[in-house]
């Protein structure tokens, strides 16, 4: 293989681990059947928060409201993980 062909393949992996990364822990509310905000990858269930389209005190109140009666509502926070070296 030339390096741009491996260059490609080892770009698609990283994607595949980042992505697989970051949704792996998606069915935990769902296998415990708690009602929960759709996540996204990296972001979460944050979105409208992370894009300043809402405070996140409203993010809680809609997601209370619209899940009224239900003794607890799941959703899920930004999963990064930052690596340190000092």
């Amino acid at each position: 293989m030339d390096l741009f062909s491996t260059s490609v393949v080892l770009a698609a992996a990283v994607c595949a681990l980042l992505y697989y990364y970051t949704t792996r822990s998606f069915s935990y509310w769902k296998d415990r059947g708690v009602a929960f905000v759709k996540p996204y990858p990296i972001i979460g269930s944050m979105l409208t928060v992370l894009k300043q389209k809402e405070h996140i005190g409203e993010f809680f109140k809609r997601i209370a409201e619209e899940n009224k009666g239900k003794p607890y509502v799941g959703y899920f926070q930004v999963h990064l993980t930052v690596w340190l070296q000092i």
